[in-house]
């Protein structure tokens, strides 16, 4: 499957793109491997849409706070399968890097712990484990795509570790980041 993307930005005058490509290795276990490359802007600390679903998430959670925007730079490889009917578990990794854009825009941090010397840009490396259970869920499928389609009600849990790699490819930061989720969708009627 191939999915892409290319802009070019008046204010920026520069060519925005992204490409994304994912492969089957097994479709019973629906297990896919992919590539993704992306050249483009997003607000600084904006949450990654790429385990998300919805269409719209990413310019959901920027809306409003676009007049900081950063460029990024983005390569993410991964690998992804069902280990059994409704728990899926990812892979991932993931290279990053965030440059300040516009000049009202004066983003820093120190580097040191003596506050002496500073760095403008942000490189991220990190390695995610992610997961994702829906107890009960029947999935439609179309093609190289899948919905599911929950008959009982059951609540949506993920879960996700991620490591940043400091000193690998020019990873500036070592942390460890756990995340748990829980999603439940209530019916309300018509309105």
């Amino acid at each position: 499957m191939v999915q892409g993307h290319l802009a070019y930005g008046s204010y920026d005058k520069d060519f925005k793109y992204g490409l994304k490509l994912e492969r089957f290795l097994h479709r019973e276990s629906w297990t896919r491997a992919g590539l993704q490359l992306m050249h483009d802007v997003e607000r600084l600390g904006a949450e990654d849409d790429f385990l998300s679903e919805g269409l719209y998430s990413s310019f959901a959670h920027s809306f409003g706070g676009t007049n900081r925007l950063s460029r990024v730079k983005l390569g993410r490889l991964w690998l992804e399968s069902d280990l059994f009917r409704g728990f899926t578990q990812q892979l991932s990794l993931k290279l990053k890097q965030h440059q300040a854009l516009g000049a009202d825009f004066n983003f820093a941090y120190y580097t040191d712990d003596s506050r002496s010397q500073t760095r403008s840009d942000l490189q991220i490396a990190e390695l995610g484990l992610s997961w994702r259970y829906r107890p009960g869920a029947t999935f439609l499928i179309d093609k190289n795509e899948r919905f599911p389609v929950a008959f009982n009600n059951a609540p949506t849990v993920r879960g996700a570790y991620d490591m940043g790699l400091e000193g690998w490819a020019g990873g500036a930061f070592h942390y460890q980041r756990w995340s748990l989720g829980v999603e439940q969708q209530i019916r309300l009627g018509s309105l």
